[in-house]
């Protein structure tokens, strides 16, 4: 057997390997390969790989990129866990293709989510807005391994009373 088929895997780093953490002896870690190919925008589209220790428990996480809303590397936006997803939003002021990655608050010593997982040496995930002002989504999800981000519309809130509502659908 060699390493010409392993994941994650950064080919310009053949020798670079994915961080897991433990906790204490005996630890039960599970690891997942998922060789479904995703349509949905998650990258990696196939061979998405992950663990359920990735990262030492208790830590915040922000996504971190080139744009200048995004920090361009020097600071990030706070990316919440919600359900098991790191979820993270801003808009972005100027069209353009940028580059971004999810980490630990602060460093990137600890654990950074790119294109392939959790290797400290990586390629970066990339996005690419349309038009000025553009809202996007930032997500990682920790079950898969995959990340995404993308340009959407807000959906304008506009104010009403229960009985225009009720004369709406009598």
């Amino acid at each position: 057997l060699d390493w010409t088929e392993n994941y994650p895997n950064q080919p310009q780093y053949p020798l670079s390997n994915a961080r897991v953490y433990i906790e204490g002896p005996g630890d039960i870690i599970h690891f997942r390969l998922d060789t479904n190919t995703n349509v949905d925008g998650w990258i990696p589209a196939a061979n998405a790989v992950v663990t359920d220790q990735p990262a030492p428990a208790g830590f915040d996480y922000e996504v971190i990129g080139s744009a200048p809303e995004t920090g361009s590397w020097n600071f990030g936006v706070p990316a919440p866990l919600v359900g098991t997803h790191l979820v993270a939003q801003t808009v972005i002021a100027t069209p353009g293709v940028y580059e971004f990655k999810f980490r630990v608050v602060g460093t990137w010593d600890i654990c950074n989510y790119g294109a392939r997982y959790n290797m400290l040496i990586s390629d970066n995930f990339t996005y690419t807005t349309s038009k000025p002002n553009s809202e996007v989504r930032f997500e990682f999800d920790l079950e898969t391994g995959r990340g995404r981000a993308a340009e959407f519309d807000s959906t304008p809130a506009r104010s009403t009373t229960w009985g225009r509502l009720k004369q709406i659908y009598r």
